[in-house]
């Protein structure tokens, strides 16, 4: 199987036995008979398995590698520890930490499932822009590897492109020649800050004839995804020295598909709806 087709599965077992402490030796057999009860084993029947320790030690042998591999990253990413206790702090057994536990039982958008990520993030928004997931993907590699400053600046990056395809069709939307030429100018300021206020300014003025599930949502959306950009910008991309937590690049990355989501909402309403 691939790398990438095991991890979700490693991740929901682990969940499924999160106030449990697994040993090594459990997770890859119950990760193993998971997959085949998924069928992803046809060919082989499943008492070769259960019953025959060699089937395990070499049939298997590729998987079982690629699962401990997944479980190694998990515990350098802070997910896992070895041990049960202070009696007992050693391999074979493992412990979910609070922030372990914490990231399990988040919801859908895991940023330690880069793929299953990133196939939600394509399923939301269909017609995203090839730049921003060459960002983002970075972003999620970044994290995984424990690297923040790396996974925040390229998910700023993301966040800020976002933002222009807005001001862009924000741009074309607007029909008196005046004020398009003032939006138009607008597109190759470097004030970000000043860019993103009069945009929101602007969104503002017609929220009243925005869908209701955009309007619900705008102001909240809007300033999450500046956030992004400026935070990014002020902790990240300067040498402050300024640290970039963990748990915060896991909220950031989390909340960036419903932000892009409805910054994509807006921008097909504006292709659709002219502004005097």
């Amino acid at each position: 199987m691939d790398y990438e087709e095991l991890r979700p599965v490693v991740l929901e077992y682990l969940k499924n036995h999160v106030d449990k402490c697994p040993s090594l030796f459990n997770i890859l057999n119950d990760v193993i008979i998971m997959l085949y009860k998924r069928g992803f084993y046809p060919d082989l029947k499943f008492q070769d398995y259960e019953l025959d320790t060699q089937a395990r030690s070499s049939i298997f042998k590729e998987d079982r590698d690629k699962i401990r591999q997944i479980i190694w990253e998990l515990i350098f990413q802070g997910v896992l520890y070895p041990g049960v206790s202070v009696d007992q702090p050693n391999l074979p057994f493992l412990s979910i930490t609070e922030y372990g536990k914490q990231v399990l039982m988040a919801g859908e958008i895991l940023p330690y499932d880069p793929d299953g990520y990133l196939k939600h993030l394509k399923s939301e928004i269909p017609t995203l822009d090839p730049l921003i997931e060459i960002y983002v993907t970075e972003s999620l590699q970044a994290y995984l590897r424990g690297l923040m400053f790396s996974s925040a600046v390229t998910l700023g990056v993301a966040s800020e492109k976002t933002f222009l395809l807005l001001l862009e069709e924000l741009t074309n939307a607007i029909t008196d020649p005046k004020r398009k030429l003032q939006f138009t100018n607008l597109q190759n300021s470097y004030r970000t800050k000043m860019k993103f206020d009069i945009v929101k300014q602007e969104i503002l003025h017609i929220r009243n004839n925005l869908p209701r599930d955009i309007n619900d949502v705008l102001e909240t959306h809007l300033d999450g995804i500046f956030n992004l950009i400026r935070v990014t910008r002020n902790d990240a991309g300067h040498p402050t020295g300024k640290g970039i937590k963990r748990d915060v690049s896991f909220v950031n990355l989390r909340l960036f598909v419903p932000y892009c989501k409805t910054v994509y909402n807006l921008i097909n309403h504006l292709q659709n709806n002219p502004i005097p």
